[in-house]
């Protein structure tokens, strides 16, 4: 890779600018998110509509001699710029089409209903992720959701990094959502555990592997699962993921420098790591929270409404308990600093 300037493009890239800056590179950032921390890895601007973010993204990779990244909520953005991963990302963010391919394929998904199917149901949206939309069924759907069997079970995510159709490297993460203690309403995403270990999470990595390889993916790709009698697949993310941040501390790698390589590692976790991402319980103003190594995300002083995301809080530990312990005892750190 020739240059070392980057440009990042999401709803919330902090971690993957973290994660590029670590492994050298210059990076601008294009974002819904101006954390405090981000501003410590990158230059940064609010990201706007599409199609202006469109026209930003080319004309700072013409001006800079940069490469792009595409992440939340951009992954298909078609831009004139050399870009880092990709693949048929659109086959894989259309939920209902995915799906389809799913059971054409053979591949177990929390199957398809209607509103006539007695079975215990969820509403998702066709488009989106992060757990947002989805709600049980309670007599409405919208325009462009649908309804899906809701299998009671353990989430999960296989990360892959994945170089020129060839993998390098695999993690297998228990998903977090919707927990009390971190205001995360519904299903809503609130973090990872890395590693997650199962005697199915073997099968799930052969799963997401076909996947990765049968949509032409590249770079950082997460595939979600649902563990109940089995593995269901439920989405693929074709960006770099909410457990960047986990899995770099478990396994004590880089993501970039992992990719920039091209080469297939073997490496084993040092530690379980875990990231909770923590909501705003009420409209609150924000204080000066400070710049600490466990805190990520932080945000900028300010008025903030319910249900915002407000912090994430890392913490490693030889056991998941004393990992969640360290993020309770820093979560009050946290909420003692804001009232400053």
């Amino acid at each position: 890779m020739e240059t070392k300037k980057l440009i990042v493009v999401g709803s919330n890239v902090r971690n993957v600018a973290q994660s590029a800056f670590k492994a050298g590179f210059s990076v601008y950032a294009i974002t819904d998110f101006l954390d405090k921390d981000l501003l410590t890895f990158a230059e940064a601007e609010r990201a706007g509509d599409k199609k202006s973010v469109k026209l930003r993204v080319e004309d700072l990779a013409q001006s800079l001699n940069a490469h792009a990244v595409l992440s939340s909520g951009y992954e298909d953005l078609k831009v004139k710029a050399e870009v880092l991963g990709g693949g048929k990302v659109k086959d894989v963010l259309d939920k209902l089409k995915f799906y389809k391919r799913l059971e054409r394929l053979g591949v177990a998904f929390p199957e398809l209903l209607s509103e006539n199917d007695e079975q215990p149901k969820v509403v998702k949206k066709r488009f989106g992720g992060g757990g947002l939309g989805v709600r049980l069924y309670g007599g409405v759907v919208g325009k462009d959701e649908f309804l899906q069997r809701f299998v009671k079970g353990i989430p999960f995510s296989v990360t892959l990094l994945v170089k020129d159709c060839k993998i390098l490297f695999t993690a297998v993460n228990r998903v977090l959502s919707g927990l009390s203690w971190l205001n995360a309403r519904g299903f809503k995403y609130c973090g990872n555990i890395t590693p997650f270990k199962h005697e199915w999470t073997a099968k799930a990595i052969e799963v997401a592997k076909e996947l990765v390889e049968l949509f032409e993916l590249d770079g950082c790709v997460g595939v979600d699962f649902v563990l109940a009698d089995k593995p269901y697949v439920l989405e693929i993310n074709p960006r770099f993921v909410g457990s960047l941040d986990t899995v770099e501390l478990s396994y004590g790698i880089n993501a970039f420098r992992v990719l920039m390589k091209g080469k297939p590692i073997d490496v084993k976790p040092r530690c379980i790591a875990l990231r909770c991402i923590y909501y705003a319980p009420y409209d609150l103003k924000v204080g000066g929270v400070p710049i600490k190594s466990y805190f990520a995300d932080i945000p900028q002083s300010g008025y903030y409404l319910k249900d915002s995301p407000l912090v994430s809080i890392l913490a490693t530990g030889y056991s998941q308990h004393e990992a969640i312990k360290k993020v309770k005892i820093r979560l009050k750190e946290f909420n003692l600093s804001i009232l400053n």
